[in-house]
C-alpha cells in the first residue's frame, strides 16, 4: 500500500477537478449554512482561555471561572491543553470574537480533516475521493465541526501526523517523519488523547520494520516536547496538568456517570453506528451477494437482541415502555451499524494482516476503547478520531466487494446523500439547541434590562456564556450572595442545576421557547445525548423535541407563590414604566 501517481478512486475523464478541491468544497457547503450558530456546550471555556490569552499569551490557564457552580482556577476546570484556545485567539485577533468569524476559521481543521481522510485513504489505494466524502458527511463530524471545540482541530492534526509518517517511513524520508513527529506533538497539544499516536506509529514502524531503527528516534519529539509542556505548566501553576486531566477521566467517569459495563459496551456500539451512520446506508454494497444475506442477518438477530436485553433488563435508568418508537428503533439501527463496523474492522485485518492495516485496526479500537471505557463520560465527541480510519475501511471493504472505481455512480452517491441528509438534519437539531440558549438570553435580558434586582442564573455550557455577556452572573453555590427581589434563573435542559430552597425562592415565571427542529441531540425525551451519555444510549434522535424550559425563580419571604407572582409583576411592570419618555 503506497500513495501512487494514478488513484484508483478517480477517473481523470469523469473528474476534471482535483479532488481536494472537491472534497474541501463539499464540506464548506455543508458547514456553510450554520456559521452563525451559537457557541455550544464547552465553547465558552476555549473562548475564556482565547481572552486570557489575548491579555497574557504565556499565562494561559491563569483565570478564574465559575463552571461547576463555585469559583475555580481554569487549568482545574478545563482539563485539556490549549493548542486550541491559541488558534481561537489569532481567528479573534484578526477578524473578531463574533460566532461567524470565529466559526469561518474553523473551517480549516474541518477540511483538513476531510482532505486528510482522502489523503490517507490514497496511499491506502482505497477509493480515496469516497473516504474524503463519507468524512465530510459523518453525523459526529458535521455536528462536531459547527463547534469550537478540541475535538475536530485535534482530528485533523491526528490525521495528517498520520500520512506523513506513513509516507516518511515508508520513503525513508527524514523531513516527512519529523513532520510527523511536530504534529504528533501539536496533536497532544490541542487534546491529550493525541497522546495516543505515540504508541500507535510506534507499534507499526515495529511491525513494518520487525526490528528497532532510527526512525523510531523521532518520537523523541513530542515526548520531549509534552515533557517540557508537563514541567512548564508544573512551574506556572503549581499543577500537573497532564497527569491529572488523567486521572480526572477516571474519577469523573466512575463517580458521576453511573453507568455499568453492560450499559458503558451497549451505548458504546450504539454511538459508534450513530457518530458514523453512512456505514448503514451501504450496508447492501458491504458483502458479496452471497454473503450479505447471511452477515445481515445475523448482525440483525444480534442488534434485537442487544435491544431486548436493554429494554428487559431497565438499562439506561429508563422506562422504556414510555419512550417514543423512534428512538427504540434508532438504537436498533445504531447498534446493527455498530456491529457491523465492528465486524468490518476484524473481517479486513484477517484477510490482509499487514502492518498499514494492522495500524488502522489498532486506531479504530484503541480509540473505541477509550471512548466507551476511560473517558468520564460516554460522548460522540469522543468518537470523532474515528472518522478518518472508519471512512478508509469502509471505502476498502467496498472496494473488494463492488466496482467503486468511478466516483459519480448512482450506487455510491445515494448513501452518501442520504448519510449526508440526516446529518444536515442533526446539525439542524443542534444548532437549534444552540440558538434557543442565546435568544433567551437576549429575551430575558430585554424583559429584565430594568429590573432592581440582580439576576443569577444556574446551569452552564452556551447559555453560560450568553447570560453573561446580557450581564446575568453565574449563581456560586458555595457562596451565594443573594438579596430580596433578586432573580434565579434555572435552565431544565442543562447541567449542574438544581432547584432552590422553597423557603427563600419561589418560583414566579415558567418561559418556553420551541426547538423548530426534526432532529435532538441533548434530550432525555429521546435518550439522546450527543455531549453526554447519562441521557441514554442515543448520540441523536429524529423527531420534535420538547420546548426549552427556563424555571424564574424570585428571593424573598412570601406566604405563598400566588403573592410571589404579583409582586414580581408589579416590578416588571414598574421597571417597564422607568423606560418609558
Amino acid at each position: 500500500m503506497h500513495d501512487t501517481d494514478k488513484d484508483i478512486s478517480l477517473s481523470p475523464k469523469t473528474i476534471p477537478v482535483s479532488p481536494y478541491l472537491i472534497i474541501s468544497a463539499v464540506t464548506i457547503l455543508l458547514l456553510a449554512p450554520f456559521l452563525g450558530k451559537a457557541f455550544h456546550i464547552d465553547d465558552p471555556m476555549y473562548l475564556w482561555t482565547a481572552q486570557q490569552i489575548h491579555k497574557s499569551p504565556a499565562d494561559f490557564y491563569g483565570l478564574v471561572v465559575n463552571w461547576f457552580g463555585y469559583l475555580d482556577t481554569m487549568y482545574l476546570a478545563n482539563q485539556n491543553p490549549p493548542l486550541s484556545s491559541y488558534f481561537i485567539a489569532l481567528i479573534a485577533l484578526l477578524f473578531g470574537w463574533s460566532e461567524t468569524a470565529i466559526h469561518m476559521g474553523f473551517l480549516l481543521p474541518a477540511i483538513a480533516v476531510s482532505t486528510g481522510t482522502y489523503a490517507l485513504a490514497k496511499y491506502y489505494s482505497s477509493p480515496s475521493l469516497l473516504a474524503g466524502l463519507l468524512a465530510a458527511v459523518s453525523p459526529v463530524f458535521l455536528v462536531s465541526a459547527s463547534n469550537i471545540m478540541t475535538d475536530i482541530f485535534m482530528v485533523a492534526l491526528y490525521t495528517w501526523a498520520v500520512y506523513f509518517w506513513l509516507k516518511g517511513s515508508n520513503e525513508n524520508n527524514w523531513k516527512y517523519l519529523f513532520f510527523s513527529a511536530m504534529l504528533m506533538l501539536l496533536a497532544a497539544l490541542s487534546k491529550y488523547f493525541a497522546i495516543s499516536l505515540i504508541p500507535l506509529l510506534f507499534t507499526y514502524t515495529l511491525i513494518k520494520k520487525r526490528h528497532f531503527c532510527r526512525q523510531l528516534l523521532f518520537f523523541l519529539i513530542p515526548v520531549f516536547g509534552l515533557l517540557l509542556y508537563q514541567l512548564y505548566t508544573q512551574a506556572l501553576y503549581d499543577f500537573s496538568l497532564i497527569t491529572d486531566a488523567t486521572s480526572y477521566a477516571f474519577q469523573i467517569g466512575h463517580n458521576e456517570s453511573a453507568l455499568s459495563f453492560a450499559e458503558r459496551t451497549i451505548s458504546g456500539i450504539s454511538y459508534l453506528g450513530g457518530c458514523l451512520f453512512a456505514v448503514f446506508f451501504f450496508t447492501p454494497y458491504f458483502w458479496k451477494r452471497k454473503s450479505a444475506v447471511l452477515f445481515s442477518g445475523f448482525l440483525l438477530i444480534l442488534a434485537a437482541l442487544t435491544t431486548f436485553f436493554a429494554i428487559q433488563m431497565q438499562l439506561f435508568n429508563t422506562d422504556w415502555q414510555s419512550q417514543p418508537v423512534i428512538s427504540i428503533a434508532l438504537f436498533l439501527i445504531f447498534l446493527f451499524s455498530g456491529f457491523q463496523l465492528m465486524l468490518m474492522m476484524i473481517k479486513t485485518v484477517l484477510e490482509k494482516p499487514d502492518a498499514e492495516v494492522w495500524l488502522l485496526f489498532f486506531w479504530f479500537w484503541g480509540t473505541l476503547g477509550f471512548a466507551v471505557y476511560m473517558n468520564w463520560t460516554i460522548s460522540a465527541r469522543t468518537f470523532a478520531p474515528l472518522v478518518p480510519v472508519t471512512a478508509i475501511f469502509i471505502a476498502m471493504q467496498l472496494q473488494r466487494t463492488n466496482d467503486f472505481n468511478y466516483p459519480f455512480s448512482f450506487n455510491r452517491l445515494l448513501p452518501l446523500i442520504l448519510s449526508g441528509v440526516i446529518s444536515l438534519v442533526v446539525l439542524h437539531g443542534d444548532t437549534t439547541l444552540a440558538n434557543t440558549q442565546r435568544a433567551f438570553a437576549n429575551t430575558i435580558h430585554e424583559k429584565l434590562k430594568s429590573y432592581p434586582g440582580k439576576t443569577w442564573f444556574q446551569g452552564h455550557w452556551g447559555f453560560q456564556y450568553y447570560m453573561e455577556k446580557v450581564g446575568a452572573m453565574a449563581l456560586d453555590q458555595q457562596n451565594p450572595a443573594f438579596s430580596a427581589d433578586d432573580i434565579l434563573i434555572v435552565p431544565v435542559n442543562n447541567t449542574n442545576v438544581s432547584l432552590p430552597d422553597q423557603k427563600h425562592f419561589q418560583l414566579v415565571e415558567l418561559i418556553e421557547l420551541p426547538l423548530k427542529t426534526l432532529s435532538t441531540t441533548m434530550s432525555n425525551q429521546y435518550l439522546s445525548g450527543f455531549y453526554w451519555g447519562g441521557h441514554g444510549p442515543l448520540p441523536f434522535s429524529l423527531g420534535k423535541p420538547q420546548p426549552e424550559k427556563y424555571l424564574v425563580f424570585i428571593t424573598g419571604n412570601y406566604t405563598d407563590q400566588q403573592q410571589a407572582i404579583a409582586h414580581y409583576n408589579k416590578l416588571i411592570t414598574y421597571s417597564t414604566t422607568l423606560k418609558q419618555p
